[in-house]
């Protein structure tokens, strides 16, 4: 516990505070709907105070911020065994011979997955700050568990938040790739997302977390080229699309899609999903 607070000493932001912002992040990111301080703050000024909390993620100790991660993914596990939240398109226990979503907060709170995908049989099992370490370590309860057809991977961004070198969030996902290899005979597909360079990276995050991004993606792609194994790989690149640099498709902390940012996300994905789920059929 003392390095956490020590943490929140360097953050220079007064522990109830940094509560508030917290919980009220928290919020903003499941309801897709603005709180009170930030609508007070503005766009600008609510950017800049949530650099300065993510700022303080990379001086917490990796044990005591995963133990809240770890919760997180038990939590979406069960939620999935259970057909409770909104995690499934069909409001069930998560269905095998499915599409289903794996790595952080851009698809944890895409709350109308289901329409933005329809008619596709979808099961969300992303959970926010998930790394790519994270993901592979829930493997089993996450992926596994439900026999996919296709999968859609997404992280890597939390890796950089946490100040990990590119190379970690690539390797992560050929382990990724490697785990579905070895344990998911059903599935035929996996499609890695570009991690975007979102408003919030650059003009807050900066040219070395722009460059970090750049390098995570490039990477990734090559990893896809160079696949040989059973499973198909596919690129689908999020920054080349143009409504990508729009701040009118992001919340407030311009980091993470808003309603229509992930409307716009489930067109790009609804084609080259429902190609790649026909194929396997």
């Amino acid at each position: 516990m003392l390095p956490v607070l020590l943490a929140l000493a360097v953050a220079s932001l007064p522990l109830l505070g940094l509560v508030l912002v917290l919980r009220g992040y928290s919020r903003t990111l499941e309801t897709a709907r603005h709180v009170w301080w930030m609508r007070r703050l503005g766009r600008e000024r609510t950017a800049r105070l949530i650099a300065r909390v993510l700022d303080l993620l990379q001086h917490v100790p990796p044990g005591a911020r995963d133990k809240g991660l770890h919760r997180a993914a038990a939590a979406k596990a069960e939620a999935l065994r259970t057909g409770h939240g909104l995690y499934l398109s069909t409001g069930e226990p998560a269905p095998e011979d499915a599409v289903i979503l794996v790595g952080s907060s851009t698809f944890t709170y895409w709350n109308r997955f289901a329409e933005d995908l329809a008619p596709l049989p979808v099961v969300n099992a992303a959970f926010g700050g998930s790394t790519t370490a994270l993901v592979n370590e829930h493997f089993a309860a996450l992926v596994e568990e439900h026999a996919p057809r296709v999968i859609v991977y997404f992280a890597g961004t939390n890796d950089i938040t946490f100040g990990c070198p590119p190379q970690v969030a690539v390797d992560g996902f050929a382990e990724f790739v490697r785990l579905a290899e070895e344990r998911l005979p059903e599935t035929a597909a996996i499609v890695y997302l570009g991690v975007n360079t979102t408003p919030f990276t650059r003009r807050v995050g900066g040219a070395a977390r722009v460059a970090a991004v750049r390098a995570v993606n490039d990477g990734a792609r090559q990893r896809v080229a160079r696949h040989r194994g059973r499973i198909r790989l596919a690129y689908v690149d999020l920054d080349a699309q143009a409504w990508s640099d729009d701040r009118e498709n992001y919340l407030w902390d311009d980091h993470h899609l808003s309603e229509a940012g992930h409307a716009r996300l489930g067109d790009l994905l609804r084609p080259v999903l429902t190609d790649l789920y026909g194929r396997a059929s």
